[in-house]
């Protein structure tokens, strides 16, 4: 997990933050709260100076208004469950 601060939102409903990374577009952004991980939203865009990026997150229901101090887990290989025989 790496942190990220979200700044501010945009007129559209999307939150704006900045990462010290390059996060992986599609990517879950979570709240870390006891030991428990609330879903914030999904990297959307990812623009701006490479040591430094700013990333553009679709929020999910009661996380429009969100700023502040959120973390991106890794993505999953994207690999299924299940075999085909």
């Amino acid at each position: 997990m790496k942190v990220i601060i979200i700044t501010h939102k945009t007129s559209k409903g999307k939150l704006i933050g900045r990462a010290n990374f390059q996060p992986p577009i599609n990517s879950i952004v979570v709240l870390k709260n006891n030991k428990k991980f609330r879903k914030v939203g999904k990297v959307h865009d990812v623009f701006g100076p490479i040591n430094r990026p700013y990333v553009k997150i679709i929020p999910f229901k009661g996380f429009e208004n969100y700023i502040g101090e959120a973390y991106i887990l890794k993505q999953k290989n994207g690999k299924s469950k299940y075999r085909k025989k």
